[in-house]
């Protein structure tokens, strides 16, 4: 039965059909969340979205306050394609990390695009950052922050905090310096395929989302590593810029195009 638009149904992502979607977006780096809709070559935006007989809002969580969230959002031109915005985002990353191969800066780019697409894929991609304290590890955090698709940046994650982040908003967990625990890792390896649940004080719990996990050496479960895209960080005297906020604005904008509905 359908529901009346007096009736709002909060939401944070949803497919509309013939390349529609309604997403959440940050108009200002202050406000609250609202929705974008892209549908038919046109945008709409706002706290309360009208649609197909049917009215939308926000889906509301306090975590919402620290995704890192679009801003704003390009259709056609100057949108551009898909390598284009790859070649982009490699750039952008060896502007500011001096990796150890373009190996490494081509990998880290692939996982940050591929975060955009989890909603449709069986298996949540994991990534891999460790090296010694001056590695970059940590600026590269931020870098991705930046980049993969509704980042959420923490630090000093434990077993009981992972379990309470609400995975139905399916943030790119940033998981800086972990304390790779055996019961953290068991979690981890939960998360990584949809629909596969673990259980604690009466409550299936889904934690399947993309992560990053970074550390200082490399992953020692076998089973964990195996799900998992890894890259060295190496200490480097080459003087690297600081992000500034001008950096920053390619990648605070929402991608659209005619053909797919989100890039």
């Amino acid at each position: 039965m359908r529901q009346n638009s007096s009736n709002p149904i909060p939401i944070d992502f949803r497919f509309l059909g013939e390349g529609g979607i309604i997403d959440l977006i940050r108009p200002n780096r202050v406000s609250s969340p609202e929705l974008v809709l892209y549908h038919d070559g046109t945008i709409r935006m706002g706290r309360r979205i009208e649609q197909q007989n049917q009215s939308y809002v926000p889906f509301s969580d306090p975590l919402l306050e620290k995704i890192h969230l679009s801003r704003r959002i390009a259709i056609n031109s100057p949108c551009p394609s898909f390598d284009e915005l790859f070649q982009s985002v490699i750039s952008f990353l060896e502007t500011f990390i001096d990796f150890s191969s373009s190996r490494d800066a081509f990998g880290t780019g692939l996982y940050g695009l591929s975060t955009w697409f989890n909603h449709r894929t069986p298996v949540a991609p994991y990534f891999s950052i460790f090296g010694p304290p001056g590695s970059g590890k940590t600026k590269l955090a931020k870098c991705l922050n930046l980049i993969c698709r509704r980042a959420l940046l923490l630090s000093d994650l434990n077993p009981t905090s992972l379990r309470s982040i609400p995975m139905r908003l399916r943030p790119t967990l940033i998981m800086d310096e972990v304390d790779l625990t055996g019961e953290l890792v068991r979690l981890l390896r939960c998360g990584t395929t949809r629909e596969q649940y673990t259980y604690h004080a009466g409550k299936a719990i889904d934690l399947f989302s993309p992560k990053i996990i970074i550390s200082h050496g490399p992953l020692t479960d076998a089973a964990l590593a195996h799900r998992v895209v890894q890259i060295q960080m190496a200490p480097t005297s080459r003087i690297m810029p600081s992000l500034t906020p001008h950096d920053i604005e390619f990648f605070e904008t929402f991608w659209c195009r005619k053909s797919t509905g989100t890039f």
